[in-house]
């Protein structure tokens, strides 16, 4: 079994060796990180990797990318042989890849992974990366958070027998930040957070709506116009290679050819960091909220280890540093932490890994009859995994029909700033009396997914297992039919 990062930009695997230390596994370019980039040749044949990322300035309605940012939604992606991808099919697309390479570079079968998900990942992003890996012949065994599988490596890496880790994770599209503590061989989070759309391509974004807003500026040029969708993609790349070099370099230059415009514009790695000062900004509130969930402040953390591609950006550390007081880790690479723990995971060397859940969970209710409705937590966030726990409930009115249970995700009361997982009506035998109590039940296994049950206590007693119908998943039907498709296709 090896353990698969499955990134917004860059993916990779790893396996522990016959020496128990874990290694990542080359791919077919030799290369340790593989480009989470997908592209439909016209035979075709699908290209994953460095070769569809190189392809995305000339065929750009032929490549996918940054796909982790639409796990969990309806989003279809159209390419030239006019097949609709789901995301989980992309998602599985890279996966066989991961796979295939493993194979070659072990010489062994692989058909078990765990894939680590980002902390804040929700349940139909989770249920996505699950049928993902169904898809594409994996056997799931577990989806660690991606802050604990960071965690777990450093662990290892650094002997540490006994401590608290905050781990720092910010990658190509979502934030997380976890609170691990680590005591010999178990490893057990206290508290996590996170924000889903952040990250390193946001700040290419950044940069390029920088030029974009120069060009206009100056040239009376709109690079989002449609006949500048070459160009566009260009300049893409060109910013995130900008961004690159800033976290080495005082300035960078973009090299711009559109049309008869040739421009080299300079970018200060002070106007890149004052960009970026409000999504850092945003970082840190949910580091406060973390340790002020976890009942501690900066003096109860023994390591701030600083995960994902993003994190290497010089202002992040520098800011860190200033509102933790400690000094930001980087004795183990930010690319490759998650990777490697996964594999540790995987491996079983920690006799105890405990996660916790990201997001509370609960139905819609009401105080009392004709009372305005609000969300009732059954398992509040930071619960340790697995949990199983239940709340009691009354029907408010003589001989109900069916009772419509709508379950939530999120903390708020207010359902304004929650969401609603899904609405399931359970039918209810004639003749039961007001205040017949009703038993609500959830369990959330360790990667997550969630279950719910029903008790009605009434004569005779009806118990059940709800069949939760997640509207931005795919159905059974629609897994199948999606696995044979991707069957048929030669993964390189």
């Amino acid at each position: 079994m090896i353990g698969i990062d499955l990134g917004t930009t860059f993916s990779a695997a790893a396996y522990l060796d016959p020496d128990g230390n874990p290694q990542l596994v080359s791919n077919s370019r030799g290369a340790r990180l593989t480009p989470s980039v997908v592209m439909e040749e016209d035979d075709g044949t699908v290209v994953v990797g460095e070769d569809a990322r190189e392809s995305m300035v000339l065929m750009g309605d032929a490549v996918v990318s940054t796909v982790k940012d639409y796990m969990g939604t309806d989003r279809k992606f159209v390419l030239p042989s006019g097949t609709a991808y789901t995301p989980e099919q992309v998602s599985a697309l890279i996966l066989k890849k991961i796979v295939k390479d493993a194979e070659e570079f072990l010489g062994e079968e692989i058909r078990q992974a765990v894939v680590t998900v980002p902390a804040y990942f929700n349940d139909a992003q989770r249920q996505a990366t699950k049928d993902a890996g169904r898809m594409a012949g994996l056997d799931v065994a577990c989806m660690p958070n991606e802050p604990t599988a960071a965690a777990l490596y450093y662990a290892w890496s650094s002997r540490m027998e006994k401590g608290r880790i905050l781990v720092y994770d910010l990658g190509g599209g979502t934030f997380d930040a976890s609170i691990v503590e680590i005591c010999g061989k178990q490893a057990e989070v206290v508290a996590t957070g996170g924000i889903r759309k952040l990250g390193g391509h946001f700040f290419d974004q950044l940069i390029l709506n920088y030029a974009a807003d120069y060009l206009l500026e100056k040239y009376g040029l709109d690079v989002y116009d449609d006949e500048y969708i070459d160009e566009l993609q260009e300049l893409s790349l060109k910013a995130e290679n900008c961004k690159i070099q800033l976290s080495s370099r005082t300035s960078a230059q973009m090299v711009i050819k559109i049309g008869k415009v040739r421009e080299k514009l300079e970018i200060t790695r002070a106007q890149f960091e004052k960009m970026i000062a409000g999504f850092y900004g945003r970082t840190e509130s949910t580091v406060r909220m973390v340790l002020q969930d976890a009942g501690m402040s900066w003096k109860d953390i023994d390591k701030l280890l600083l995960v994902g591609g993003s994190s290497k950006i010089p202002y992040i550390a520098e800011r860190l540093r200033e509102f933790s007081g400690m000094e930001p880790s980087h004795e183990t690479n930010p690319d490759e932490a998650v990777a490697l723990g996964a594999a540790l995971y995987a491996s079983g060397l920690f006799e105890k890994v405990q996660d916790v859940c990201s997001h509370s969970l609960g139905i819609v209710s009401r105080r009392g009859a004709g009372a305005e409705k609000y969300n009732s937590v059954i398992i509040p966030r930071n619960t340790a995994l697995p949990a199983r726990m239940s709340r009691d409930y009354y029907t408010g009115t003589n001989d109900m029909k069916k009772i419509c249970l709508e379950i939530t995700e999120g903390e708020d009361e207010d359902l304004d700033y929650v969401s609603i997982l899904a609405g399931i009506e359970i039918l209810l035998p004639p003749g039961i009396p007001r205040n017949t109590r009703v038993t609500v039940e959830m369990f959330l296994n360790q990667n997550q997914l969630l279950h719910v049950y029903a008790r009605i206590h009434a004569e005779p007693e009806i118990y059940k297992e709800i069949e939760i119908p997640r509207s931005s998943n795919l159905d059974e039907s629609e897994i199948a039919e999606q696995t044979t498709l991707l069957e048929r296709i030669v993964v390189q």
